[in-house]
């Protein structure tokens, strides 16, 4: 986890210096810097206090996330209906992950359905983008494909606490999570270069 939290002030540069002379979105960069945050807490260890401080930190960027997708929705109504077919994957990997930690987050069990409820919602919004862009242009599929490996991460991260060890859970969330940031950060640098 040493090599983890500097990779988002990483991004934040790499984001700010590939739009120039454009004005960054200040949404976004909340968002990575919330990420950057959640990413310390859970890094000084794997006791509640510091999981819930890391959940809370993620949350907030998740919903800073969620405002920068809902900004380039121009047009909700030019959303094509087979766009629903790419909720599937989301639904899924959340479903599994809350069957599997069902009756065992005990005091947490709140905070982390809430926290479930938001990284859903965020990679729903990475779907809707679609009213705005062509699924085979990378500024809709960069940022979706990048919503779909942070649920992945979480999982990970969800599993790993409430159910069992998974090993190389550190190894597994690190990649995960680092390309489910530069991704993300790809799509919206894509995006502000097009002018959309």
């Amino acid at each position: 986890f040493i090599t983890k939290p500097p990779l988002v002030p990483l991004l934040i540069l790499f984001y700010i210096f590939s739009i120039i002379p454009r004005l960054p979105n200040w949404a976004f960069i909340l968002g990575l810097f919330f990420g950057f945050l959640g990413d310390v807490f859970l890094m000084l260890g794997r006791e509640a206090k510091w999981f819930m401080y890391g959940l809370s930190s993620f949350l907030i960027g998740h919903i800073f996330y969620i405002i920068t997708f809902g900004l380039s929705i121009f047009n909700i109504l030019a959303f094509p209906w087979w766009g629903f077919l790419l909720i599937i994957p989301e639904i899924l990997m959340v479903a599994v992950v809350l069957v599997k930690i069902k009756g065992k987050m005990g005091n947490l069990r709140i905070p982390t359905l809430v926290y479930v409820g938001v990284i859903f919602l965020m990679s729903f919004f990475a779907v809707l983008r679609l009213a705005t862009y062509q699924i085979i242009s990378f500024s809709f599929l960069l940022p979706w494909i990048g919503s779909l490996l942070f649920i992945i991460s979480d999982g990970i991260i969800a599993l790993d606490k409430f159910d069992k060890h998974i090993p190389h859970d550190r190894f597994l969330v690190m990649i995960t999570y680092g390309l489910a940031q530069y991704l993300i950060t790809q799509g919206i640098i894509i995006s502000q270069i097009l002018g959309i």
